[in-house]
């Protein structure tokens, strides 16, 4: 578990941020971040410290044996609960290309081989492309609603197919960021999230920073029409929709009345030249 290396230090931080100083337990807790949390850009922080959401922080961490890895910039996306306390959810905003050799690294030094066992049972099968046989929604569907939100977050990095189509649903916007990191999301399910009514700022800007997704007209037409996307987001995407999308727009009793006339206005400018 990361815990900080100062408790009262980080409470005594500013609520905008400052420097967090982390530390990782033991070797078991470097693999587990690095496989689950850092590989998709994030890290958990078990900490009883408040912080405001969206806080920014110079993150350095400090390994098992006393050494740091380069400082990281990162901030605060969720506060949510771990156990019996809470726990700061970061994601990274610049992580350096060497955290992740130096974890390694450091792995690699303090890690034995494993030892063969006799009788070990054979590994389960995994399911081809992440499919699941009849029933199996419906299992997957109830050990994933057990989990954690900082649980959910790992498990939306690496989500096989049965498993994204449950998280995809998720009310925490923290898991959503973690599942559009996931290498095998697809261009259905990145529609699916521009529509969901659960999203913020941070998901819409994530989703849009993404060149395979933010150059599909459909989608950010979805996220204009959104309720929780920003109007200075809305905004910025009017002038890329098609004419179709706008005059939609411009009749849409649910828009702001700001959306409905920047729409109208482009489509009069069109109908003129």
């Amino acid at each position: 578990m990361v815990k900080p290396l100062d408790e009262a230090a980080l409470s005594a931080l500013p609520m905008t941020g400052g420097r967090m100083d982390v530390r990782f337990e033991d070797n078991a807790d470097v693999k587990t971040q690095l496989e689950q949390f850092i590989g998709n850009q994030g890290l958990f922080v078990s900490t009883g410290a408040a912080a405001r959401p969206f806080s920014e922080f110079e993150l350095v961490m400090h390994l098992p044996d006393g050494k740091t890895c380069d400082p990281a910039r990162a901030r605060l996306v969720q506060v949510v609960p771990y156990g019996d306390q809470p726990g700061l959810m970061l994601q990274f905003l610049d992580l350096p290309p060497t955290v992740e050799p130096q974890l390694k690294t450091f792995l690699a030094k303090k890690e034995a081989p494993p030892i063969p066992t006799r009788n070990q049972p054979p590994a389960q099968k995994e399911m081809k492309n992440g499919e699941a046989g009849p029933g199996d929604r419906q299992t997957i569907f109830d050990r994933i609603r057990k989990l954690r939100p900082d649980e959910r977050s790992r498990l939306a990095g690496r989500a096989n197919k049965m498993e994204r189509s449950v998280l995809i649903r998720d009310t925490e916007a923290v898991v959503i960021m973690f599942l559009l990191k996931n290498p095998n999301l697809t261009r259905g399910e990145a529609m699916e999230i521009s529509r969901l009514k659960t999203i913020n700022h941070q998901v819409v800007t994530q989703l849009l920073s993404n060149k395979q997704w933010a150059q599909i007209e459909e989608l950010r037409y979805n996220l204009s029409v959104n309720p929780k996307t920003p109007t200075s987001i809305v905004l910025k995407l009017l002038p890329g929709l098609s004419m179709k999308h706008l005059r939609e727009m411009a009749k849409n009793h649910g828009l702001k009345n700001q959306v409905k006339q920047a729409a109208l206005r482009i489509v009069l400018k069109n109908a003129g030249t």
